[in-house]
């Protein structure tokens, strides 16, 4: 299992939120009235408040945190563009809060326009969410990865995660999935092929964040490499038998406007002492003729091979591979045991029966010997410290030592 420390950039959290102007009156719906902008800077557990007026309004009034008590707000005069509010501390992550206002007395150049406090104006302002601190790719293999992203437990229960996927180093992005849910499988992945991997908050104020790009390569299939070059080998050899059938057309005529070699002989003999006609019209032609077929029989012979190996010797290699072994790992992807005993799955896969395939685990003096369970369990381990299983798979199962065998190795942990 590969662990990664999960980064965010730093332009993934704003320093301040514009959150909109609101206008207050005093209970004098006639008085002037003030405008109000609310901006917030929020963390994943506080947030903190500005007010800001123009430089010829100000009002004395109070402020509503999430229903609780009034607070009288400070005196905003004339002089001064802001105040602060706040920070309101030990909040949830990925949360709506609510910042209520009224005004008692709004202030203009040279005048106070008193009354009782006037109608409520509200701002919805949000926390930042909590953030993964770490990616785990718990399995790869051919087609399909399997990760997790370590679960930010203290957001609100409606934070989703969307993970993202790149086949072109960044360039664009994939949606994966989008969940709450902190594990998933990708799969229908191309085998021997680099990936890039990120995850996306998704926060309930319509904001998103972006962690740090993760690669991780797809297993080689080399079953699926050696069949496609014997694919490879087929066609060649194909259109080579295509193209040397074409080169016979010059021999019966089908290819030379009825004029066969067997013909332009006839017609030689017939011309007897017209030696001239026949050097002066048929013979230049004949061998124009029998140089495209001899250079269309090299190009035939040519075509029989791929990568300089010829068909047969690609059809030989898909039938005589050892077996690939796609995965080795301990039982529920255990990586250490305090017991005496340390149980193995093997993945594997052959060009034949599966039930052909045999499998043994030679560790610290334990030798399993061949047998036909994929499932194997280490006894006798006694001493503390680093074990490395050595695993093999053959594809005899009458004389596996025999066979063609493949071999990993795994290590693990006697703590």
């Amino acid at each position: 299992m590969l662990f990664l420390f999960i980064t965010f950039s730093s332009d993934a959290f704003a320093a301040e939120y514009n959150e909109g102007t609101k206008i207050l009156k005093n209970s004098d719906q006639n008085d002037p009235s003030v405008p109000v902008t609310l901006y917030y800077t929020p963390t994943s557990s506080s947030i903190s408040i500005r007010l800001a007026t123009p430089e010829d309004r100000g009002y004395i009034g109070r402020y509503q945190w999430q229903n609780n008590a009034y607070i009288e707000a400070e005196d905003l005069s004339r002089a001064e563009s802001s105040i602060n509010v706040g920070p309101f501390s030990n909040l949830t992550p990925n949360t709506k809060y609510t910042f209520k206002l009224a005004v008692e007395i709004v202030k203009i150049p040279y005048t106070l326009c008193y009354g009782d406090y006037g109608p409520e104006q509200s701002w919805d302002v949000f926390t930042d969410p909590a953030i993964p601190s770490g990616i785990s790719f718990l399995s790869i293999d051919t087609e399909t990865i399997s990760l997790q992203w370590t679960f930010a437990a203290s957001n609100s229960s409606g934070t989703s995660y969307t993970l993202q996927r790149s086949s072109d180093s960044g360039a664009s992005w994939v949606n994966v999935a989008t969940q709450t849910n902190h594990t998933y499988t990708d799969q229908g992945l191309v085998h021997n092929t680099n990936y890039q991997y990120r995850v996306r908050v998704n926060a309930i104020s319509g904001r998103y964040y972006y962690s740090s790009i993760f690669s991780v390569k797809t297993k080689q299939d080399k079953l699926q490499d050696a069949l496609d070059a014997a694919n490879q080998a087929r066609d060649a050899a194909n259109a080579a038998k295509a193209s040397a059938d074409s080169s016979t057309g010059y021999l019966d005529g089908s290819e030379n406007g009825g004029k066969s070699l067997a013909a332009t002989y006839d017609r030689a003999n017939s011309a007897n002492n017209n030696t001239s006609y026949i050097r002066n019209t048929q013979l230049p032609d004949i061998k124009n003729k029998a140089d495209i077929a001899t250079s269309k029989a090299t190009l035939a012979a040519a075509n029989t091979t791929y990568n300089n190996q010829s068909a047969a010797y690609w059809a030989y290699m898909a039938q005589n591979m050892a077996p690939t072994i796609t995965n080795v790992q301990g039982l529920n992807y255990a990586t250490c045991t305090t017991g005496t005993e340390f149980t193995l799955i093997i993945s594997a896969s052959d060009n034949g029966p599966a039930s052909n395939l045999r499998y043994r685990v030679e560790c610290n003096g334990y030798d399993s010997g061949w047998v036909n369970n994929s499932t194997l369990t280490i006894t006798g381990l006694t001493t503390t410290g680093a074990k490395t299983a050595t695993v093999k798979v053959s594809d005899n199962p009458t004389s596996p030592d025999n066979g063609n065998i493949s071999q990993e190795s795994l290590t693990f942990f006697k703590i």
